[in-house]
């Protein structure tokens, strides 16, 4: 079963190894635990399939904007709609 929740820090293992597959120049541990825990206008969420984390979405909201930051999901679960689903 898909389920769309907030991330964690206990997240960040796991979203790490998506990140690292999807990007040349990937996000840090430290720069998501840093929106994660402590930026009050940002917004992270993961899907998760039988609690194995497949992707994920980070926004920041801004006035009354949200700003796509970082989105991405892991190779084999992609081209299913998935990163539209955290993208909502």
């Amino acid at each position: 079963m898909l389920e769309i929740v907030r991330m964690q820090e206990k997240d960040l293992t796991e979203v790490l190894e998506i990140e690292n597959l999807s990007f040349k120049s990937p996000w840090s541990y430290n720069l998501f635990l840093k929106d994660v825990k402590h930026n009050p206008n940002s917004i992270f969420l993961v899907a998760k399939e039988n609690d194995k984390i497949i992707g994920y979405g980070g926004f920041w909201q801004i006035l009354d904007e949200m700003n796509i930051v970082n989105l991405a999901v892991h190779p084999d679960f992609r081209k299913k709609g998935i990163a539209k689903l955290c993208g909502n």
